[in-house]
């Protein structure tokens, strides 16, 4: 069987404000936020991809980026179902990030150009 290959590297600009959630995991509370990335396409198109970052990752994110923030994200596609109280079944497509880099930050003095939100690859994170 071949094996497959889930790999997505993106730069694009946050699209709304980010929030920090809680989720429960078999590993206990884990941190994260959801956050849309608006990235330019061919012939002035604009792709609006979500994206999740965990734990110290997601931290960072919030305090550090904001609407209009500029990243560069390196990560994995995640699809999933869910049941909608109306529509019925819906499936997602989100972007899971394994590493994030600050191309803007929220004021310059905060936090470096080219700054990386929690580039440790110790552990894969739940979804």
């Amino acid at each position: 069987m071949a094996m497959g290959f889930n790999k997505v590297t993106l730069v694009g600009r946050i699209t709304h404000d980010l929030d920090l959630q809680i989720a429960k995991t078999k590993e206990g509370d884990q941190p994260y936020v959801r956050f849309g990335i608006a990235v330019n396409g061919y012939n002035e198109r604009v792709d609006f991809l979500n994206v999740i970052a965990w734990g110290e990752r997601a931290k960072n994110l919030v305090e550090y980026q904001r609407k209009g923030s500029k990243l560069l994200v390196e990560g994995r596609i995640a699809t999933g179902v869910y049941e909608h109280e109306e529509k019925g079944e819906l499936k997602t497509f989100d972007i899971v990030a394994d590493n994030i880099v600050y191309l803007e930050s929220k004021d310059k003095e905060e936090q470096p150009k080219g700054k990386s939100a929690g580039n440790k690859r110790t552990a894969n994170l739940p979804l």
